[in-house]
This record gives C-alpha cells, sequence and structure tokens, in this order.
C-alpha cells in the first residue's frame, strides 16, 4: 500500500460524519441567581411587550439554560416536599385521627397512638419550611404576594393542617 492508499482509507469521509458549528454565548453574571443583573435582565424581559424579541436564539438559549434549573429546583425543594406533607396529612386525617380521637380505650397503647408521635412532628417541621418559603417570598414581592390567588393556596394548608394536628 502506498500513502495515498492509507490516506484515502484512513481519511474518506463516511455518512455518519459531518461539520459542527460551535456557537458561544457570553453574557457574564447572567448564570447566577440572585446577581442584579441577572434579576434585573429576567424582570425586564417578564415585563416585555416585545414578542419578537423571544425569537432571539440568545434569549431562548438563556431561558432554556434557567429553566432546567428552576424546574429542578421546583421539584426537588417544592413540589417532592409538598407532595410528602400531603400524604403525610392524608394519613393523619384518615388513619391516625379517626382511630385515636374516636377510641374510647385509653389504657393500651395502638399503633395509631405511635405514629401520631411520629407523623405529627414531622407535619409541623414539614409545615413550617413551607411557612419559612412563603414568608421569603412575601418578603421579597412585597404587597404584590397578597394580589394573587395562588399565593393563598400556598400558604393557607401550612397554616391550616398544622392547627388541625395539634
Amino acid at each position: 500500500m502506498d500513502v495515498k492508499e492509507i490516506e484515502k482509507t484512513l481519511f474518506k469521509e463516511s455518512p455518519v460524519e459531518s461539520d459542527i458549528r460551535l456557537e458561544f454565548l457570553d453574557l457574564p453574571k447572567l448564570h447566577c441567581y440572585g446577581n442584579k443583573v441577572t434579576d434585573s435582565f429576567f424582570d425586564s424581559l417578564s415585563n416585555t411587550d416585545n414578542i419578537e424579541l423571544f425569537a432571539n436564539r440568545g434569549i431562548q438559549t438563556i431561558i432554556d439554560y434557567k429553566w432546567k434549573l428552576a424546574k429542578e429546583y421546583t421539584i426537588k425543594r417544592l413540589f417532592l416536599p409538598f407532595t410528602a406533607f400531603q400524604l403525610l396529612y392524608f394519613i393523619y386525617s384518615n388513619y391516625i385521627f379517626v382511630n385515636r380521637f374516636h377510641e374510647v380505650d385509653y389504657s393500651t397503647v395502638h399503633d395509631y397512638d405511635i405514629a401520631f408521635y411520629i407523623i405529627g412532628p414531622i407535619i409541623l417541621v414539614v409545615s413550617s419550611y413551607f411557612l419559612v418559603t412563603e414568608f421569603k417570598q412575601l418578603f421579597s414581592s412585597g404587597v404584590e404576594y397578597l394580589f394573587s390567588v395562588w399565593n393563598y393556596f400556598d400558604i393557607v394548608p401550612p397554616i391550616i393542617i398544622p392547627l388541625i394536628v395539634i
């Protein structure tokens, strides 16, 4: 084999190979949460009336990047704990409360009594977690917090459920 045949064999193009186009978007500080520049940028973006702005590939890239982080945070820090909170309350209200407070025999300790002393404090701790989260949101957004009906759906259960458990 000569050099030409070796080059032809090793460096021939295959249908799998293709050129790669690499683009960089360098926007300092926009990848961080809690930054004044980032907050100002996203506030301006959320309040804009110019829909064509969202057709810009740079804006789409930033939103796609931030959405992954926000989605992960929302699922791990809000959705899963709230689902566990609701599940614990369901167990409490349909099993523990019904049996424990409607039982006339107080001389023996039942399994629902033990469950009450385990699940009750957990409900109180998780409820406190959600109240702290809601108060942070209240203080960060101010009076506007009170104008959204969804915030009432967020704050009422962590207040009412512990009152029922206690």
